[in-house]
């Protein structure tokens, strides 16, 4: 018998060389794949249990108003009035990591108040968003409403965030009508809230007025995810520089994520692949055989 033979014969050191079979090679990488997911997923949770903090109730705080304005004012008063500072319509590129997805952003003035609001729709979901700042720009209020496919129709997942008391507090309403209520008790309170969408980005960044090589950390309360989360984060400007389609673009960084903006630092476009409404384009006017939205609809505000 060779020595070749006897290598994989006898148990020891050489039986390691034995090539795998490619059942056992895959039956190693999904076993990999489950220590990855459990381990990601006991971190989450550590996470939350260290920020998120259930409690029996949250103070239930009227929308947020200027001093002398008519407290009986409607809903739609609130939300269609005030002027137009910053509008921005993105979509997709056929190539990008969210085909498919489209958003309006829009930034109004509305007396001592500047207002955020984003609809966002991609694949699988619909997204409704609304953050209130001060003429400071420092977050009093924000909404976030999800909605992904369910059986029966669509299942919302509504929150609203109260900066106004000592700690940020989140009061969530399901698809049932439940309400939960958690405090979210970060190491320090947010000033800056991302909003969801790529165009939200805009505020963060005209507030910061950075040039060329520059940096600003904040403590951000980050909405574009499902599960929102505090941390304090570090946005950067890069090198200008000449994009496709855009032109000459500021570039602005934040972790990993790319965020063009024209020269009033607009967003414009990101990293990934969405760019600003072509000339001349218009939005989906149809989403899965339903009409689309009409951009700042009443019906997705906050229940009062």
């Amino acid at each position: 018998m060779s020595a070749d033979d006897n290598k994989y014969e006898r148990p020891g050191a050489g039986a390691l060389e034995r090539p795998l079979s490619r059942r056992k090679k895959v039956a190693l990488a999904a076993l990999g794949v489950v220590f990855l997911l459990i381990n990601v997923d006991g971190i989450a949770r550590r996470f939350r249990r260290q920020v998120h903090h259930a409690v029996p109730s949250v103070p239930q705080l009227a929308y947020p108003q200027c001093p002398g304005a008519d407290s009986d004012a409607g809903a739609s008063a609130l939300w269609r009035g005030g002027e137009a500072l910053v509008s921005t319509q993105l979509e997709a590129l056929p190539m990008a990591i969210d085909r498919g997805s489209w958003e309006r952003f829009e930034l109004r003035a509305r007396g001592c108040h500047r207002v955020v609001t984003v609809h966002r729709e991609g694949p699988q979901s619909v997204l409704d968003s609304e953050v209130v700042f001060d003429d400071a720009m420092r977050p009093i209020r924000a909404w976030r409403r999800i909605g992904r496919p369910a059986l029966r129709g669509i299942q919302y997942d509504t929150r609203t965030y109260e900066f106004r008391t000592p700690v940020v507090t989140i009061t969530r309403v399901e698809a049932n009508g439940t309400r939960t209520y958690e405090e979210l008790r970060s190491k320090e309170k947010a000033t800056v809230v991302i909003a969801p969408g790529a165009a939200a980005m805009t505020v963060w960044i005209q507030s910061a007025r950075l040039s060329e090589g520059t940096r600003v950390d904040a403590w951000v309360l980050d909405l574009r995810k499902p599960l929102e989360f505090a941390r304090r984060s570090t946005l950067r400007r890069e090198q200008d520089m000449q994009v496709d389609g855009l032109g000459r673009v500021r570039v602005y960084a934040l972790d990993e994520e790319g965020f063009f903006t024209d020269a009033s630092d607009r967003v414009i476009g990101t990293l990934s692949g969405m760019r600003e409404l072509r000339a001349g384009a218009s939005l989906p006017m149809e989403v899965d055989g339903q009409p689309a939205p009409e951009p700042w609809r009443t019906d997705v505000r906050v229940e009062r």
